[in-house]
């Protein structure tokens, strides 16, 4: 969907390279926090709003209109599977012991590079016959009913997920404040640094990577603040853990 996305928004070729990589580079940043906050938590939970994020990630880059917004939304389509790689992996080796492990994971290497397949094969024949905004809904929203699906998964070594009327209920009271408290520095830092990059767009003479890189860093150091924080929580509430005492 590159060039129809480049014709619309009247994007260079180093806009739409940064549109590329926004998505690996926020993964390989997020992968090894997230992954220890689902060893010291919950991976049931990391998985869905994962999945849950970068489900509404990809469908809200169908209502774009500047390269920030889309950047940002692909960023935040790698925040979220770098909490769902490690943690459903590790839910996989719970279940399947010995040499059935290997033959497990390999099952879910298979899903992810054909779902990748399958994905860019449907995604280009709906921004062929629809438009590319419609390519990115269509493929975002059916991710939030399989969202639902993963806070039903068990962890065989924890607690089951409670029923489904309790689980909403704790979503209803608990997801203001989570979103407030998680999602409100990298809200901040992403406008920093969107607010900057627009002053200097007023500049002539300023290259368009210069904003980008800007854009970009603020929207990074928004991730970075948001995992630590996240990852200081975890911490902070499980006792027992990641604590050294001196040996007498």
């Amino acid at each position: 969907m590159f060039e129809p996305v480049k014709r619309e928004l009247n994007l260079t070729d180093t806009q739409l390279g940064w549109l590329g990589s926004a998505y690996i580079i926020v993964l390989s940043l997020a992968a090894l926090p997230l992954g220890v906050i689902g060893d010291l938590r919950s991976r049931r939970a990391v998985i869905t709003w994962g999945v849950t994020v970068w489900s509404a990630a990809t469908a809200a880059g169908g209502f774009v209109g500047h390269f920030w917004q889309l950047f940002t939304c692909r960023a935040l389509v790698g925040f979220g599977e770098a909490g769902y790689g490690p943690a459903s992996q590790a839910i996989i080796a719970q279940y399947y012991k010995g040499r059935r492990r290997a033959f497990a994971i390999g099952i879910y290497s298979v899903g992810m590079a054909l779902g990748g397949v399958l994905g860019i094969w449907l995604g280009g024949i709906i921004a062929e016959r629809y438009g590319w905004r419609w390519a990115f809904i269509w493929m975002g929203f059916p991710g939030l009913v399989l969202a639902f699906l993963a806070s039903r998964l068990r962890e065989l070594d924890r607690r089951p997920p409670p029923a489904i009327v309790e689980t909403l209920r704790r979503w209803w009271q608990q997801g203001m404040h989570g979103v407030t408290h998680y999602v409100m520095p990298l809200a901040i830092c992403a406008g920093i640094g969107a607010l900057i990059a627009g002053v200097l767009a007023l500049f002539e003479g300023i290259p368009s990577q210069v904003t980008t890189a800007m854009f970009s860093i603020g929207v990074s150091i928004g991730i970075a603040w948001t995992v630590w924080r996240l990852a200081r929580s975890t911490t902070s509430r499980t006792p027992g853990r990641w604590c050294w005492a001196p040996r007498r």
